[in-house]
């Protein structure tokens, strides 16, 4: 009995603070996480980091000009350009040797930058200063739209020729041998 109450009680108190979330990020507000890069926390508050802000919009308009997130990440290598250290909820500082690609395409994408939340699907005006205009991230959008038709056809063309492929072996595998 006691451990139903317990469990019932655990449940509750998770719907509330999804709830509290939820209600906090329609209102605009940023309710923790990693800090992206541009920003710094002061006062459960964001303000905009000069220095890093013209990193984040040297970011987007280079992935305009080269048109590759591989060849971004390169390119801020060669130039050495690094990510900022980041501080563990343990204390520990952790710094990357450099921007990798998956953390560069979730930049791309958050319209953060823009001065909005995204929630569950849902767009919110966000409580923080935007660093970037609107056109530049649009055109980045399309950018990354353009790019993401391409990867899908080439990887549909890559699975009907694995299929193929295959076939051809199951086949090949099901005639008789020669005597």
């Amino acid at each position: 009995m006691l451990l139903s109450l317990a469990q019932f009680e655990r449940e509750v108190i998770g719907e509330c603070v999804r709830n509290k979330i939820a209600a906090s990020k329609r209102k605009g507000i940023w309710v923790g996480g990693p800090v992206p890069l541009g920003y710094r926390s002061v006062g459960k508050k964001l303000e905009v980091v000069p220095d890093e802000a013209g990193l984040v919009r040297k970011i987007f308009a280079d992935y305009l000009r080269l048109e590759s997130i591989g060849e971004l990440a390169a390119a801020l290598d060669r130039e050495g350009v690094r990510p900022r250290p980041r501080k563990l909820a343990s204390g520990k500082i952790v710094a990357a040797a450099r921007f990798m690609v998956g953390p560069l395409a979730h930049m791309l994408k958050n319209r953060f930058y823009v001065g909005e939340i995204a929630y569950r699907g849902d767009i919110h005006k966000g409580e923080h200063e935007p660093i970037l205009d609107r056109d530049l991230f649009d055109a980045v959008q399309v950018r990354l739209a353009e790019g993401a038709v391409k990867r899908k056809l080439t990887r549909s063309r890559f699975l009907v020729h694995a299929r193929r492929s295959s076939l051809r072996r199951s086949r090949q595998s099901d005639e008789p041998e020669p005597r």
